[in-house]
């Protein structure tokens, strides 16, 4: 997937914004069907997790992009997924897929409340209109 000026400069703005929203939020991204990152935005002196280090948004994009390509297999039973929130002990995840197979991944501090991840999905689907 190739993103034109226009189109990068948009999803630059709604991964700022989204990131803006809450001081919970670590990162987000925008991301190919293959986990590759096309445009983020982290928030400033963000810790990486214990013992993953530079490795930690690699081992999340590929997550992300597996959960969703196992995903597309499902959805003549279920519909389209409007969006995935994976708890871990580490950190709290947010996907939200598109329809050209790219998705924007969201990533929250440890313990983040659910409300506060609807909040974030809430506000990627406000801008992205």
């Amino acid at each position: 997937m190739i993103l034109i000026d226009s189109d990068l400069a948009r999803v630059k703005a709604v991964c700022n914004m989204v990131l803006t929203s809450n001081s919970k939020i670590r990162h987000v991204g925008y991301y190919d069907s293959f986990g590759k990152v096309l445009c983020d935005s982290a928030r400033d002196a963000s810790v990486s997790l214990e013992g993953e280090g530079i490795e930690e948004m690699h081992i999340l994009n590929g997550t992300a992009a597996s959960t969703l390509a196992l995903w597309k297999r499902s959805v003549f039973l279920l519909g389209h997924m409007d969006a995935l929130v994976m708890i871990t002990e580490k950190v709290v995840d947010l996907i939200v897929p598109r329809k050209d197979d790219s998705y924007y991944l969201v990533v929250f501090d440890a313990g983040t409340s659910v409300t506060i991840v609807g909040e974030a999905r809430l506000k990627i689907f406000e801008l992205e209109r």
